[in-house]
């Protein structure tokens, strides 16, 4: 029972890391545009995108094919 909650959990948690990674590329490519940003934080941005993606990924699978809810 706890590993079905802390699977929802870490799931919803990588929604928040991903819509979070998406909004600071976002910024990250304006200050990039304007001169004033550097080419690193697009890169941690899109490696925090990637990162968020897998968790989402293997939680979900996880979720729904190895037992953990409702079938």
């Amino acid at each position: 029972m706890l590993t079905h909650w802390l699977l929802a959990a870490v799931h919803l948690l990588a929604y928040a890391l991903g819509f979070w990674a998406v909004l600071s590329r976002g910024t990250a490519f304006r200050r990039l545009a304007a001169g004033t940003g550097e080419a690193r934080s697009v890169r941690i941005a899109d490696n925090l995108w990637g990162l968020s993606a897998l968790v989402l990924l293997v939680t979900g699978v996880m979720r729904a094919f190895a037992g953990f809810e409702k079938g």
